[in-house]
């Protein structure tokens, strides 16, 4: 498979570009997966009597280097989060719960001793270790499915893993292997990667062979997305796709708008989705009233911040009604009217504002009493693969694919 962006940090807390994350997904094990699973904690238990938390590490699972997983490694994994990612949200949210919060953030302020860890966590033999909070008991394990809860040991300047696959070799702007660590966990043994830039060069090694899949962002509109949308449309029978589970949600922001009237004439306006039924239960009047009461002779000028890169569509156009004025954010008066058009990956927006249901709505909602926010587009991410390829599903990550995917016809390089 190719990637676009180079490796840069092995660190999987400071992994940023699509190949570092996918890479970090299978060297390490976070603590607890997303469906409750962990290959990490073999049990947990709450004693509500004592308001404590006991976990008891797994003894089938090791380090790529053969060293045991104690609980040794689980506070130096906490003393590093705690030193150097305490900003995060789940980071903070987990210490500042755990008792004892209180003293250690003063050594934190006032003696710099960054990393100290509370005394609600306790190491009671070489598997087992409990957690007592102040707050937030029903928090916990959801913390601990957040991606800055990975396991790891550093080594020199290597970070090691225990993982479904380990990087056995790393050739700098050119390449690198994943090699399969352990038996059961899939079917693949050994993952090659590329770096290469080119998109015609990557469509060429992919139609020879040299490639099983690639990806496909929707966004990019170019004579390489031209022949992938031939693909999507089922023009050429040789290849497969399925939708990756990485989408990007671009929406709009519609802050401190107080007047219905003005909030209808700026849905009216958005060039996007005009066939989509609004649902407008939560406003003052409804859309047809307030089509009614429109002043033809009345302007709303509205300001527009997009915060999108390579944006080459405009969804707000302007009206009798409505003039729309672009700006930048530093010069905006926060409690104004103004739009902010965002744009996020699937989770991180779904994190924000709700669930799956409101993205396939495409329309406008508000969560809770917050602003109202309109989806302008959602772009999907495909991947594309030879037929003799199985076992991908849609709504897969890249790294849970390459767990369940397999030949039809075993292949061996």
């Amino acid at each position: 498979m190719n990637f676009h962006d180079n490796i840069q940090e092995l660190n999987p807390l400071k992994a940023s570009n699509p190949t570092e994350k996918f890479i970090a997904d299978l060297i390490f094990d976070k603590f607890y997966n997303s469906d409750g699973t962990s290959h990490i904690i073999r049990e947990y238990t709450f004693d509500s009597l004592l308001s404590t938390h006991f976990f008891t590490l797994r003894d089938d699972n090791r380090f790529h280097d053969e060293s045991s997983i104690t609980t040794k490694e689980v506070k130096k994994v906490f003393q590093n989060l705690i030193k150097n990612h305490f900003d995060e949200e789940s980071v903070f949210s987990f210490f500042s719960s755990l008792e004892g919060f209180i003293n250690v953030n003063w050594y934190r302020e006032n003696q710099n001793i960054l990393d100290s860890i509370p005394s609600g966590f306790k190491i009671m033999t070489d598997s087992t270790f409990s957690i007592k909070l102040t707050k937030g008991n029903d928090q916990l394990l959801d913390w601990f499915r957040q991606p800055e809860f990975i396991m790891f040991k550093k080594k020199a300047n290597s970070y090691i893993g225990s993982g479904d696959f380990a990087l056995k070799d790393l050739n700098e702007d050119i390449s690198a292997v994943l090699r399969r660590m352990k038996a059961q966990c899939c079917y693949i043994e050994q993952i090659e990667i590329s770096f290469i830039k080119n998109k015609d060069l990557v469509l060429k090694e992919f139609i020879d062979g040299s490639l099983n899949l690639i990806t496909y962002d929707t966004k990019q509109r170019d004579q390489y997305s031209n022949v992938i949308e031939k693909i999507l449309n089922s023009k050429y029978p040789s290849y497969q796709f399925s939708e990756i589970d990485n989408r990007a949600i671009r929406y709009a922001e519609i802050n401190n708008v107080q007047d219905s009237i003005c909030l209808e004439s700026i849905l009216r306006s958005i060039d996007v989705n005009k066939d989509t039924m609004r649902d407008s239960s939560d406003f003052a009047i409804s859309p047809t009233d307030a089509a009614k009461n429109i002043n033809q002779d009345s302007i709303y000028k509205i300001p527009i911040v997009e915060l999108t890169k390579n944006q080459d569509k405009e969804y707000f156009t302007s009206t009798s009604n409505v003039n729309y004025l672009r700006t930048k954010l530093e010069k905006l008066y926060p409690t104004d009217p103004h739009i902010v058009i965002r744009e996020e990956s699937g989770d991180s927006f779904l994190n924000n504002y709700g669930n799956n249901s409101i993205i396939e709505a495409k329309k406008l909602f508000k969560n809770n009493d917050s602003d109202p926010v309109y989806i302008l587009d959602v772009f999907p991410n495909y991947v594309i693969y030879h037929n003799d390829l199985k076992g991908i599903d849609n709504g897969q990550t890249l790294g849970e694919m390459v767990k369940t995917i397999f030949y039809k016809t075993p292949k061996t390089y």
